[in-house]
C-alpha cells in the first residue's frame, strides 16, 4: 500500500493512494475419487489493485474527503478440463469523514465502483472459447468511534462490504469446480460484515503495546448458467466458514486476534 499526500495550504492536501492484494495457489483435488487419492491439480489465481485520487479539507475539529476510485480486480481458475477467467477496471468513488469531540472520535466511509468486466472461458471436450462481457459491481460502508484516555486509546469500526462479479469471491468449492467444468459459468453476490475492536496502552512514553481483534461474517450467492442452455441454471448459497465457536450450520463468524507494539526513541522518534 502507498499514500501519497501534497499539502495545498493550511486546510487542505490532494492525496493518492494505492493497494494491491494478490493470491495464487496450486491445490491436490479430489474429484469424487477414493478416500486420500488426488485426481488432479488446480490452480486459484485472485488479484486487486486499488487507485484513489482526492482532496480532503480539515476544519478545526472535523475533515472530509473524497475521491475519484479505480479498481482492476481478476480471477482465475483451471483444471486438466476447464479455463476460467474474468475481470478488469471499474471506475467508482469514495468518502471519507472524520469529528473529534474532546475525548471521542468518529468516522464515516462510502466507497462504490461499477463497470463492466470481460470473461473468457473453455472447458472440456472441445475448449471453444466463450467470450462475453458482465456487469460488476463493489461496495464498502465503514462506521467508528473512538475513544482516547491518558495511557489508553480504544477504536470500534464496524464494515459491510457487498460485491457483485462474474467470478467467484470467496474460494472455489468443490461443487462450483464440477460445474465449471460442465460448462457452467458463475456470477456471485458476496456479502460480509466485520468489527474491528483496537486497543492501544501506553506503558511508558516509548512503549505502547496493541491488542486488535475482529469478527466477520459473511455468505455468498452463486448463480450457475449454463453456456449452451441445456441444463437449468443452478444457485449456490454459501455461509463463510464458522471460524473457532461455532459449526457449519449455525455459524458464528470468524475471529482474528492480533497482537503488536509501538517502540519509539526517548525523543519520541
Amino acid at each position: 500500500a502507498l499514500v501519497l499526500r501534497l499539502p495545498v495550504g493550511a486546510r487542505d492536501s490532494i492525496e493518492a493512494t494505492g493497494g494491491r492484494k494478490d493470491f495464487s495457489s496450486t491445490d491436490l483435488v479430489n474429484e469424487g475419487g477414493e478416500k486420500f487419492t488426488f485426481s488432479e491439480e488446480r490452480t486459484l489465481v485472485a488479484d486487486r489493485i486499488d487507485v484513489a485520487l482526492g482532496w480532503r479539507h480539515r476544519w478545526q475539529d472535523a475533515e472530509l474527503s473524497a475521491s475519484a476510485t479505480y479498481t482492476k480486480a481478476d480471477g482465475s481458475d483451471g483444471t486438466e478440463a476447464v479455463f476460467h477467467h474474468s475481470g478488469g477496471g471499474i471506475f467508482g468513488a469514495a468518502i471519507d469523514a472524520r469529528a473529534h469531540r474532546e475525548k471521542w472520535t468518529f468516522l464515516l466511509g462510502a466507497q462504490r465502483s461499477a463497470g463492466v468486466m470481460p470473461v473468457d472461458e473453455q472447458n472440456a471436450p472441445d475448449f471453444v472459447s466463450r467470450h462475453y462481457s458482465s456487469s460488476a459491481r463493489l461496495e464498502s460502508y465503514r462506521a467508528g468511534v473512538g475513544w482516547a484516555g491518558k495511557h489508553t486509546e480504544v477504536l470500534l469500526a464496524g464494515s459491510y462490504d457487498r460485491s457483485t462479479l462474474p467470478f467467484v469471491d470467496f474460494a472455489v468449492l468443490g461443487t462450483e469446480q464440477v460445474a465449471f467444468e460442465e460448462g457452467f459459468h458463475p456470477r456471485s453476490t458476496a456479502r460480509q460484515l466485520s468489527l474491528d475492536l483496537t486497543v492501544r496502552g501506553t506503558v511508558t512514553p516509548s512503549i505502547r503495546p496493541r491488542v486488535f481483534l475482529r469478527w466477520a461474517r459473511g455468505n455468498e450467492t452463486v448463480n450457475l448458467t449454463d453456456s449452451t442452455g441445456a441444463s437449468a441454471p443452478r444457485r449456490l448459497d454459501v455461509n463463510r466458514e464458522a471460524g473457532f465457536f461455532g459449526h457449519k450450520e449455525s455459524p458464528v463468524g470468524d475471529i482474528s486476534i492480533g497482537l503488536g507494539v509501538e517502540i519509539s526513541s526517548a525523543n519520541g522518534h
